[in-house]
């Protein structure tokens, strides 16, 4: 079968497609901010990236957003971000399925955060590795994890790590390229290093983007040669750097725009 029987994650309120944008050129910025760089989204002297998975602001201080730019929801709200959670889980589980996601050494949560999402993809038996350059992020609740135990799911593995292609390269990580997706949830700074990342290792992906970081990469401009300053100047750019990806609206709080790459066939 396809692995979708039996999930136990709860059914979103709602998943519309969109129609996926226009590509867009650009290099490539990867990888997360280094801690003191200004984030452009967040305040200025911004610690580390990530905190997709919500719980706590990857950038520090309160978040600014560039004129034009539509409100980020609150997207590092614990509260928010758990209702993000189940609604992006069962978008991976209906759209991957069960037995896909488990293959391998599992899904990739970069820029996990408080671990919110890893949390309900283990409970649905998906190996499940965080990447998060922040040592006290991607740790479950106690709650959680007396859960996993109960449930006798593997725990979660954290890697303390920036998330980029050199971190794919290195020996000590063989199982990064043997993972069965990437994913980010409003991942901050990680977003174009997910794509990148993702299509160097051949695997699928899907990403939810959030903040835009304009000043921090000043050097990602659309088809057209204009900046990318916006949301959607963002998800046209990201799309850009990944030919056949798709584009699709999930219902929860916060910007809602999932992008991904289906899993080729016999990988």
């Amino acid at each position: 079968g396809d692995g979708k029987e039996g999930s136990t994650v709860p059914d979103p309120a709602g998943v519309h497609n969109k129609q996926g944008g226009s590509t867009a050129g650009g290099p490539a910025g990867v990888g997360h901010a280094k801690p003191g760089r200004n984030g452009e989204d967040g305040a200025a002297g911004s610690g580390p990236a990530g905190g997709g998975g919500g719980g706590s602001g990857a950038t520090g201080g309160s978040k600014r957003e560039r004129p034009g730019d539509s409100s980020a929801g609150d997207h590092h709200d614990r509260q928010n971000a758990s209702a993000r959670a189940s609604v992006f889980a069962r978008f991976l589980v209906s759209t991957f399925g069960l037995d896909y996601l488990k293959s391998g050494t599992g899904v990739l949560d970069v820029a996990g955060g408080g671990g919110e999402l890893s949390f309900v993809l283990a409970m649905e038996g998906i190996p499940v590795t965080v990447i998060d350059p922040r040592a006290d992020e991607g740790k479950l609740r106690r709650r959680q994890r007396k859960m996993l135990r109960r449930a006798q799911h593997a725990p979660i593995t954290k890697l303390a790590e920036w998330f980029s292609l050199d971190l794919l390269e290195d020996p000590r990580y063989p199982q990064l390229k043997q993972c069965s997706l990437v994913v980010g949830m409003h991942p901050d700074e990680a977003a174009g290093a997910i794509v990148e990342v993702a299509r160097a290792a051949g695997r699928p992906f899907a990403l939810a983007p959030c903040c835009v970081f304009a000043r921090l990469f000043p050097e990602r401009h659309l088809s057209d040669g204009s900046p990318v300053r916006t949301y959607e100047d963002l998800l046209d750019w990201l799309q850009g750097q990944a030919p056949g990806s798709q584009r699709r609206d999930l219902d929860f709080p916060g910007r809602s725009v999932v992008l991904w790459q289906p899993a080729v066939t016999g990988v």
